[in-house]
């Protein structure tokens, strides 16, 4: 696993601004995702019959009187931990912390129970440079010690509501993402586009209508030039394969989304070139990207032929997972 955090390969965000975010004597710091091992480093389970309880707190190194802050509220049951969406939203997740450019911070992810809470694992972070260009970083890290999990992270120098303490005002901080992918729960935007496909009531409590029931991967992996929102949940109970959305671009007021359904898996094979293909028992629909927008259409009898055949370089299936 990767310590630290990553070079940064791509900026979303063509608008320029001249400010130096060095300035920030606070940083608004907010977990994205993580996963948790089923069972500690003993081999037992974290609680009886259930999976742990995890409570991430983060606290600013070497800052006198700086103390521990939750910044990534418990989530009872779960193993698999998405927080919040890679861009900044309405959220309870986060904080910010007495942290600038090239500062460090320590945090700590436990079993959150009612009595004492176990440890599952602490990360050291240090805020890269390039923050004091973009406004924003993603870093992605690994926990120390035997049972190394994942865990990636955004600070920013605003929470989506006022800036920086230092800063009168900040232009609009820039997304860079580190290839070759990036996992974060899903964004309001385009989960509102599954709520509607899905058919979801306000106020749903089912499964189906729930973000967490989803995940998400932005890659540039699976097509050449272009970066790929794919989000995918389920199976749910009652209907076939799982539920995938498959957007081209990330950046929300500019991606386009090509693709909301239901697929046993979305494929590229090579012999169709520069397509996806969203692939349902013995049909399939070929998702692509034409004169700069997105088509579907559903694949003829010797398209399907070629998608039974798994790309050389690639795994068949591709499911998001962080």
């Amino acid at each position: 696993m990767m310590r630290g955090w990553l070079l940064l390969g791509l900026c979303v965000s063509t608008q320029a601004w001249a400010q130096d975010y060095r300035a920030c004597k606070e940083l608004f710091v907010s977990p994205l995702a993580a996963k948790v091992e089923s069972t500690n480093a003993s081999g037992s389970a974290w609680d009886e019959g259930s999976s742990a309880d995890p409570e991430l707190t983060a606290m600013a190194v070497d800052v006198e009187g700086a103390s521990p802050v939750v910044i990534g509220p418990k989530q009872e049951d779960a193993s698999v931990l998405l927080w919040n969406s890679l861009f900044l939203e309405e959220t309870r997740s986060g904080a910010w912390l007495p942290v600038g450019v090239g500062g460090s911070l320590h945090l700590l992810l436990t079993d959150s129970d009612e009595g004492p809470s176990d440890f599952i694992g602490a990360f050291s972070v240090t805020v890269p440079e390039s923050l004091a260009q973009t406004g924003t970083a993603f870093i992605l890290t690994s926990s120390t010690g035997t049972q190394q999990m994942p865990l990636t992270l955004r600070v920013s120098a605003t929470d989506g509501k006022r800036t920086c303490a230092g800063l009168e005002k900040a232009g609009p901080v820039r997304y860079e993402l580190p290839a070759p992918m990036f996992t974060a729960r899903v964004d309001n935007g385009l989960f509102e586009k599954i709520r509607g496909a899905q058919r979801c009531k306000a106020g749903s409590t089912q499964r189906e209508c729930k973000p967490e029931s989803y995940d998400v991967l932005y890659t540039p992996e699976l097509l050449k030039d272009t970066w790929v929102t794919l989000v995918s949940g389920g199976p749910f109970a009652g209907t076939p394969g799982k539920f995938f959305a498959v957007a081209f671009g990330i950046e929300p007021v500019r991606r386009q989304v090509a693709y909301v359904g239901r697929c046993d898996a979305v494929k590229k094979a090579p012999a169709l070139g520069e397509t996806l293909a969203c692939v349902l028992g013995n049909k399939a629909t070929l998702i692509s990207l034409e004169k700069g927008k997105p088509k579907t259409r559903a694949a003829n009898a010797r398209e399907l032929e070629a998608l039974k055949e798994p790309p050389a370089d690639a795994p068949a299936e591709s499911t998001p997972s962080p």
